[in-house]
């Protein structure tokens, strides 16, 4: 069983600072999300504004559509890195899952040997006094 212990405590930590790279990347998803937003919200006020007077917008046009696409951009790697931590989080736990398992195994197996070994132990104290008792009836009947 302790063969199995290491191996389980070493699963459990990797899941451990799985859980903790998730929940950052779930952080910088929610953060990108929001930032998209502002963005857009920003563009829209400034476009309602831009309206109003006349002004050369091309750059400004084309600034925000640079910025759109870096912050979309980004939000697509965040959520690709979330995907692969989610991934191999559920390929951690199967394998602690796995060990856990192997480890119970093990465990019924040496309870097993030892059942059986105690049920010898007691089935030949048992057979020696059933030999002894009918020794001394031959010894008796002598």
């Amino acid at each position: 069983m302790k063969s199995f212990d290491t191996a389980l405590r070493v699963q459990r930590r990797e899941l451990d600072a799985l859980r903790i790279s998730i929940s950052v990347q779930i952080e910088q998803v929610d953060m990108l999300t929001d930032e998209q937003r502002a963005h857009l919200e920003a563009e829209r006020r400034e476009r309602a504004a831009a309206s109003e007077i006349w002004m050369p917008t091309d750059a400004w046009a084309a600034r925000m559509r640079s910025e759109r696409d870096r912050l979309a951009r980004s939000a697509r790697d965040a959520s690709e890195r979330l995907t692969l931590l989610r991934s191999r989080a559920a390929e951690s736990y199967g394998t602690m899952r796995a060990i856990e398992e192997a480890a119970a195994r093990r465990q019924e197996e040496i309870d097993r040997e030892q059942s059986a070994a105690e049920q010898a132990q007691a089935d030949d104290f048992g057979t020696a006094r059933f030999l002894a008792a009918r020794g001394i009836e031959r010894r008796r009947m002598q």
